[in-house]
């Protein structure tokens, strides 16, 4: 996934507290993300076995998926020498921070930090603190996987699940690839809020071309939940006509509780007709969309569509009386023109209706409840930026505003906000599992 990476302080900036990062101008340009692999890029694989089980025409295959798991990370570095002196002006290279007589380094040659974004910031934090820490027990689930407090808390459990039709055997084959998460993933597109991402992340896909030629049909559900769930807002995205990566601002709508029960593996099965309905709903919703935005953003014509019917109608209302046409191809064309405005309408009440059909459908499982924690905020463009980070105190229920050294209470109002026309909008976000946000927090 392109993100901001690589950014740096700007060293000539007065504000020496600022944490403002600036795009290294000699860093590589970075890649284009890989579209359809966004969602297995997240997951960590586990190992598992294969079995295959044929009943009639169809065959499940319990096997990784072809898709590769996130790269081996990096072992932990040695710490950095450290310059002591010894005697008269003798130095020697000691690796241990705590010397008493460690040589103030010189500010020209430091490095500021190769500072990531927020995502990549946070998987190197969870990763030190795992090499740091000593495993607390091993998985039974897994053979010789071992399992520690960050895992425990930031680590979720998913199956992803590939279905396709061999076209030889003319078989349904399924393969499933058990995976770990540490955080999800939704697209800011305008219009979408958080559950709309979540669906698209976990609901069916569709993978074209797979192993030769056959088109397959993706889908996640999670079997355990992380007790602290981290998503993030992807809003780096790459614009293939400009072949250049770009911020999308979109506001992307989200509440302080949410309900993940839809997502679960337990609710899979006897879910599936529902998420059917949702997928076409939302399809309906999309084609709406686009149609709204042809007759009212259409640069052929000299305004909206609708707005150009009902001028056409009153000209011709007007004008009755002096026209040629009988009174019979009059009232034709008005009834003509009627139906178009009408139809322009509908299609925003049709949108509203639908989008109140897919909010309700999961009104009746709300067992696996989710709470706001902490709102990550990233100010800027695609390649330079700001952050800063709201945080929850769920004991008082005031929001908390860390900006670099300034720390202020903040209005609710403020986090949940209509960033729409802003550079400054959410870009990672924290829940913490309800039932137990206290003792995870304490």
């Amino acid at each position: 996934d392109v993100s901001e990476n690589d950014m740096k302080v700007d060293e000539e900036d007065d504000d020496t507290s600022s944490t403002d990062l600036q795009l290294g101008l000699d860093e590589p340009a970075p890649s284009p993300p890989d579209e359809s692999n966004h969602v297995s890029s997240q997951l960590r694989s586990t190992p598992s076995t294969e079995t295959l089980a044929t009943t009639g025409s169809q065959a499940t295959i319990n096997e990784a998926v072809d898709i590769p798991p996130l790269p081996e990370r990096r072992p932990v570095p040695p710490p950095p020498a450290y310059a002591a002196t010894e005697g008269k002006g003798k130095v020697t290279e000691s690796t241990n921070p705590f010397e008493s007589t460690v040589r103030a380094q010189d500010p020209s040659k430091m490095l500021f930090g190769r500072q990531q974004d927020v995502t990549e910031c946070m998987g190197n934090c969870m990763y030190f603190f795992e090499a740091a820490l000593r495993p607390s027990a091993s998985d039974e689930n897994a053979s010789d996987e071992k399992t520690d407090l960050v895992k425990e808390l930031f680590y979720g459990k998913a199956r992803q699940i590939l279905s396709y039709n061999n076209e030889e055997t003319n078989q349904l084959v399924t393969k499933i690839k058990e995976e770990e998460f540490s955080h999800l993933i939704v697209d800011a597109a305008e219009g979408k809020n958080l559950y709309d991402g979540l669906d698209e992340y976990f609901f069916a896909d569709d993978v074209d071309d797979y192993q030769g030629g056959n088109c397959a049909v993706r889908e996640v559900a999670v079997t355990q939940f992380p007790p602290i769930l981290q998503v993030q807002v992807q809003r780096v995205q790459f614009d293939r006509r400009s072949a250049r990566v770009y911020k999308s601002n979109a506001f992307v709508q989200f509440d302080e509780t949410i309900y993940l029960d839809r997502y679960l593996d337990s609710n899979f099965e006897t879910l599936a007709d529902r998420r059917k309905r949702v997928t076409e709903c939302r399809k309906e919703i999309d084609t709406y969309k686009a149609d709204i935005t042809e007759l009212t953003e259409n640069k052929k014509y000299p305004m909206p569509v609708a707005e150009m019917l009902e001028i056409t109608t009153k000209i011709l209302q007007d004008n009755q009386a002096n026209s040629s046409i009988s009174t019979e191809d009059h009232e034709k064309v008005m009834r003509i023109l009627e139906e178009e405005i009408n139809a322009v309408k509908n299609r925003e009440s049709r949108i509203e209706s639908l989008i109140k059909e897919v909010s309700a459908k999961y009104d009746d499982l709300q067992e696996c409840k989710y709470q706001l924690h902490a709102v990550f905020i990233h100010q800027g463009q695609a390649n330079y930026g700001h952050y800063w980070i709201y945080i929850r105190d769920h004991v008082s229920g005031k929001w908390w505003k860390y900006n670099d050294t300034n720390v202020s209470e903040v209005s609710e109002t403020e986090i949940f906000k209509d960033t729409t026309g802003s550079t400054a909008n959410p870009y990672f976000l924290v829940y913490v599992r309800s039932s137990a946000r206290y003792d995870h927090l304490s």
